[in-house]
């Protein structure tokens, strides 16, 4: 199976929130994972934005 991902749902493999389980379901079963040019820089952002707001560790984020 081929999957496209657009950055909030890729995200999700990185942060635990609604929907991880599942997108990490569905990349299990992937053969092939596509993804965005825009998608890196999007999710560098959002965990950006999340270090910021100290919703993850600079652990984590590393």
């Amino acid at each position: 199976m081929n999957t496209f991902f657009d950055s909030s749902a890729f995200a999700k493999r990185y942060v635990e929130e609604t929907g991880s389980d599942e997108v990490e379901k569905i990349c299990i079963k992937s053969d092939l994972i596509a993804l965005s040019s825009i998608c890196f820089p999007d999710i560098i952002s959002a965990l950006n934005r999340r270090l910021r707001e100290n919703n993850i560790v600079k652990s984590d984020y590393l």
